[in-house]
């Protein structure tokens, strides 16, 4: 199957390679690895498992309103009503949920496959907590 073949080689070309499984992990000590050089990873994933799960799911979610309201939107614009502003306001939230979360999906694997995109990643990548102190 020609087809499956172009599919599943184009993909590859964009994911992340996954390590290959004769190279052993780094062993860390019961310091954390400080002071010898060494540090402990878990994988090489840009994103974790759970994120590319939710930004997949909120970008089609996002889509999937996007085609209800555009076909309230043609509803309304068939009846000569007029489209509402609040089916064109619905419609642009919804296609800016689906560019930002793809922007927070493809910017991480760009920058580790690429190097493109640094400070992006790095604003993506940067520990934002609120330290609250009352």
């Amino acid at each position: 199957m020609p087809i499956v073949d172009l599919i599943k080689d184009n993909v590859t070309r964009f994911l992340p390679q996954k390590r290959q499984p004769g190279i052993p992990m780094p062993v860390s000590s019961a310091s954390g690895g400080i002071g010898n050089g060494i540090a402990s990873f878990e994988d090489e994933m840009p994103l974790s498992k759970p994120a590319i799960v939710f930004y997949t799911c909120q970008i089609f979610f996002s889509f999937l309103a996007m085609c209800c309201f555009a076909s309230v939107a043609s509803f309304q614009s068939k009846w000569k009503i007029g489209v509402s502003g609040l089916s064109g306001l619905a419609i642009f939230v919804a296609v800016i949920g689906i560019f930002l979360s793809a922007t927070m999906l493809l910017v991480p694997v760009i920058y580790d496959k690429y190097d493109k995109l640094v400070r992006l990643a790095r604003a993506i990548r940067e520990d934002r907590r609120w330290n609250h102190k009352s």
